[in-house]
């Protein structure tokens, strides 16, 4: 597998890490969930096991990812998650854009 392929996996796999952080924190900070998720690459308890998994050099194709993927103008490897999560989402799609319904639980689908 080239550092590519498992650069493309883990941004589709941590893409909305964020969450987690708003979730679990409160998100004090009001930060969105691309911008948090990003963030934790780089936070020191985790950044040598993601270098470990796809090179130094690919930690900013990485963070790009999680921190573009909603970004309807995204290229390359982050256009691929970016489609992803848009389908993997469609039940949504009137509340996609809905900041409040970054908070809920209740998920009903």
């Amino acid at each position: 597998m080239t550092a590519e392929e498992k650069t493309l996996i883990l941004g589709a796999l941590f893409h909305d890490i964020g969450k987690f952080v708003q979730r679990c924190t409160g998100n004090p900070s009001r930060k969105k969930h691309p911008e948090l998720g990003a963030a934790l690459i780089d936070d020191g308890r985790f950044l040598h096991r993601f270098e470990k998994i796809v090179g130094k050099e690919n930690i900013p194709s990485l963070k790009n990812i999680i921190s573009e993927h909603h970004n309807q103008n995204a290229k390359d490897l982050t256009s691929i998650v970016r489609e992803a999560d848009r389908l993997s989402a469609s039940e949504r799609v009137d509340m996609e854009e809905a900041e409040t319904y970054q908070d809920r639980w209740d998920h009903k689908h």
